[in-house]
């Protein structure tokens, strides 16, 4: 497997060693924030009779966006202005996720290996 797997000076495997300082840095940002949930811009009319769009102009525009944990589906509207955090929020838990399946790949081929070789 070449160098993906040749070890650093810390013991860990280089694969391993480049997913937990990704992780580190995507996790050690106390700024940052990290939101498992769905993004959606969606277009409704709203609940004043006397607005536009009501009247044949154009409908409003709604950036919504779905969650869920409690075990229950959490939604909220936000404005433009907050739609980049929302999205790099929800980009950043994505690549956490991902980074984390990729590191229980590789313990899983650890414990494997670790099962193959009997103990000293």
């Amino acid at each position: 497997m070449g160098k993906l797997w040749s070890k650093t000076r810390s013991g860990l495997a280089l694969k391993e060693r480049a997913l937990r300082s990704r992780l580190i840095q995507l996790l050690g940002d106390p700024e940052a924030g990290s939101l498992q949930a769905s993004y959606s811009v969606r277009e409704a009319p709203c609940g004043k009779p006397e607005c536009h769009c009501h009247r044949g102009g154009p409908p409003h525009v709604l950036r919504v966006v779905d969650a869920r944990f409690d075990k229950k589906n959490h939604q909220t509207t936000i404005p433009e202005a907050m739609e980049p955090m929302a999205l790099e929020w929800i980009a950043r838990h994505r690549e956490i996720q991902a980074l984390l399946a990729e590191l229980t790949e590789v313990h899983w081929e650890k414990l494997r290996e670790k099962k193959k070789k009997p103990p000293h």
